[in-house]
């Protein structure tokens, strides 16, 4: 990419967008914690479904974490605070898997390791704040390129014919992990409204990224492209703190004279007084930067390969074109592979410099796994979620930035129950004991106090009710199968030969 389509205009600067993107990083950090320490005990603590860690330790992490996102979100020594965020979170996501696994816990390690650099040591405005840095502020860039491009490539060379045929929004809006009330009704407009908003989101994500390094007026227009979908996404589903954080990356993309206008702002940030750095400095920022963005295009162009490969393995996925296809071959043969085993799989175990691309295959049949528990083996009953679906009466609920993570792995175990079997017979176990660590994770007040002996798994095929069919319920659903009946005896032997076999998991 020419360095004049980085280039920013004459005498612009990144002051006020800094500033406010180091607290909003610091409100994401403060939401990602708080969310985290409320679920933590239940999932990886002492008495949690996975326990890798004592609860004290987790309290230890989750509230070092939320003091900092504090002290990042008043300003207050912003890289130390990054650096702090970055080792903290990455502890916890190396410990808590299957449960730190989703796009926006790599987004958020990225982006704030990135960020160490782009930010001061300093509070902004102090003597001995360091110049806002365009070589970081370029690696920002870069980053919400390679999440918006990966998001829109993926999805096509997935060979996805849901997304070739523009009808994957058919799907989306009931096939989600945690829908909204309003993507029920979002689910019920015309085909033709989810074709054309098909269209617009694949623009969005392959189009106006490259906006990103087309001047100051394209940039513009392409982070408010960028945050107008995010808030469409949040309306019509839960995911976290992603689209805050992708909103988040759009700042460091509009300069101090552009939000000063949008904010109504009089004070002259532009006028700020900067230095330029030594030699020594300059010559610092090219090679880290250099490292940055070199990681980061050959991540890009792994996903990119790795896409290509399984849609040529996939006998519902349609070819790519050839030219496309002997291209990445190409590039994965003689480039990736020679890499993998000494660079990217090394590289890959730090969660740092991610690939992405969320939902590049639409999932078009939505099925949901009913816990059931029984006291006697007859009388059955069925234990209700917090936030998925379950009682077909219960309105699906808006989030905002609370990321329930048992809701959102029951949807994975639901298209996979086998790979997702061990913490599956965990949490059975624990509801045959009624720990309490566990229970609070699910809707306690909907769910019977007395402990079962028997538990047993029931999938159903769920779908959104039509405008017509309602009478008051939100969803109708079919059986599909049922699993086997496993006793209190059964799911402890089960786990403990897991434990025995996978004692680190």
């Amino acid at each position: 990419m020419p360095a004049s389509a980085l280039k920013a205009p004459p005498n612009a600067s990144f002051h006020l967008a800094r500033s406010i993107y180091m607290r909003l990083l610091g409100v994401i950090h403060l939401l990602a914690f708080s969310s985290l320490w409320l679920q933590a005990p239940g999932l990886i603590g002492t008495n949690g479904i996975q326990p890798v860690t004592t609860d004290t330790t987790l309290h230890l992490l989750c509230g070092s974490g939320l003091l900092v996102a504090l002290l990042l979100t008043a300003r207050i020594l912003p890289r130390a605070c990054a650096i702090l965020l970055w080792m903290l979170y990455f502890r916890l996501s190396t410990i808590a898997t299957p449960f730190l696994d989703f796009q926006w816990d790599t987004l958020l390690l990225e982006a704030t390791f990135i960020s160490i650099f782009w930010l001061p040591w300093r509070k902004p405005g102090s003597a001995l704040a360091a110049a806002e840095s365009r070589s970081y502020r370029w690696a920002l860039w870069f980053l919400l390129f390679k999440l918006m491009f990966l998001s829109g490539a993926t999805k096509l060379l997935s060979g996805d014919p849901n997304w070739r045929d523009l009808v994957a929004l058919n799907y989306h809006y009931q096939t989600q992990p945690l829908p909204t009330w309003i993507s029920w009704h979002v689910h019920q407009l015309p085909s033709w409204w989810h074709t054309a908003c098909s269209i617009v989101t694949l623009l969005i994500e392959l189009l106006v990224p490259f906006w990103i390094f087309a001047g100051r007026r394209l940039r513009h227009i392409a982070s408010l492209l960028t945050i107008s979908l995010m808030c469409l996404i949040q309306a019509t589903g839960n995911y976290g703190f992603f689209n805050l954080l992708t909103a988040a990356l759009c700042l460091p993309l509009l300069d101090d004279r552009f939000l000063s206008y949008l904010l109504r702002r009089t004070r002259r940030v532009s006028a700020v007084v900067t230095t330029a750095p030594p030699a020594w400095q300059r010559f610092g920022n090219g090679l880290v930067l250099a490292l940055l963005l070199g990681s980061s295009s050959l991540v890009l162009f792994e996903e990119l390969v790795r896409t290509d490969r399984m849609a040529q393995h996939n006998p519902s996925a349609r070819p790519n074109p050839a030219w496309i296809t002997t291209s990445l071959n190409f590039c994965g043969t003689h480039l990736l592979d020679p890499l993998r085993s000494r660079l990217l799989i090394p590289m890959r175990s730090w969660r740092t410099i991610n690939g992405y691309g969320l939902f590049r295959v639409m999932t078009t049949r939505r099925e949901e796994i009913v816990i059931e528990g029984s006291v006697n083996g007859r009388d059955w009953f069925a234990y209700e979620f917090n936030w998925k679906p379950g009682a077909l009466e219960r309105s699906p609920r808006i989030l905002g930035p609370h990321l329930p993570r048992l809701d959102w792995l029951m949807w994975f175990a639901a298209l996979d129950p086998n790979g997702n079997r061990a913490w599956l017979v965990s949490l059975a176990r624990h509801l045959t004991r009624d720990t309490s660590a566990v229970r609070v994770l699910l809707a306690s007040h909907l769910n019977p106090k007395t402990p079962p002996r028997y538990i047993r798994f029931v999938y159903y095929h769920y779908e959104f009710t039509r405008s017509k069919q309602r009478s008051g319920a939100w969803w109708k659903r079919r059986p599909i199968s049922q699993s086997s009946v496993f006793s209190r005896a059964m799911l402890d032997r089960e786990y403990a030969a897991h434990q025995k076999s996978y004692p680190n998991e």
